[in-house]
């Protein structure tokens, strides 16, 4: 009972923190990101590896207020597989974060992120990458399951290899604002969008939630706004009602 109430009372924190932006904020908030998207799409790979190591220093210490604003949007109790479905939705964004800084650090040291399986090429010439399993942890415990990614058509072999990181070879970064309308109720997509926008594609994001997730967006954001202090800013949170949508 004691979970559920302080379940109830976080829940209803962030909402009283969550009003509709007027339109005026958010104007003000997209001419930010937009004044800022340049110095972000400009920052070195070592600046975006220790930003991500901020970030993940920062989730531990909302991972509890993260699950039980999840339950209480959703209605659900602890120690039900609703609980372990948002543990879950944790796990995905630190293997995320894993991923994309052993990504920067491939491209440091090789111009590009390693392929952990085989490239081959299918009858028809399309180009195939194996990317599951990553590693040796995940031939264990992923035992029997095995991911490709088929590229489009027009992809072609350079050298022997895929074209990659093509944000990270642009001798003129511009900078660019993205919009992200955060659907579904799995936890673990609408940081997944976020964080490949910023640190895959160099995008300044604007996120809109929706009308379930937005109730605890202020709790998942808590490991950033630290970094949004830092020399750039580099998101925003966008709430409207049905009114603005119109």
């Amino acid at each position: 009972m004691t979970i559920s109430n302080t379940s109830k009372e976080i829940s209803d924190s962030v909402d009283r923190t969550l009003e509709p932006n007027t339109q005026a904020q958010i104007d003000e908030a997209l001419t930010v990101l937009t004044n800022h998207k340049d110095a972000w799409a400009m920052m070195d790979i070592p600046g975006r590896i220790a930003m991500l190591d901020q970030i993940k220093q920062g989730l531990p210490k909302v991972e509890k207020q993260w699950i039980a604003a999840c339950l209480a949007a959703k209605g659900a109790d602890f120690e039900t597989m609703a609980e372990g479905e948002e543990w879950y939705g944790i796990t995905v964004v630190y293997r995320q974060i894993r991923f994309l800084r052993k990504a920067l650090q491939d491209i440091l040291r090789f111009g590009k992120p390693k392929i952990p399986g085989k490239v081959t090429t299918r009858a028809n010439g399309q180009i195939v990458a194996q990317v599951v399993p990553y590693d040796w942890k995940e031939k264990l415990t992923l035992i029997g399951i095995r991911a490709e990614v088929w590229m489009d058509p027009s992809v072609s072999l350079q050298n022997g290899d895929i074209p990659q990181a093509s944000f990270y070879h642009r001798p003129d970064k511009t900078g660019q604002v993205c919009a992200i309308l955060g659907a579904g109720n799995f936890a673990g997509l609408i940081p997944a969008d976020f964080l490949y926008k910023l640190f895959v594609e160099g995008q300044v994001v604007a996120l809109k939630m929706n009308p379930v997730k937005y109730r605890f967006c202020l709790i998942k954001l808590v490991p950033l706004k630290k970094i949004l202090q830092i020399s750039t800013t580099m998101a925003y949170h966008i709430t409207l009602d049905a009114s603005q949508l119109s």
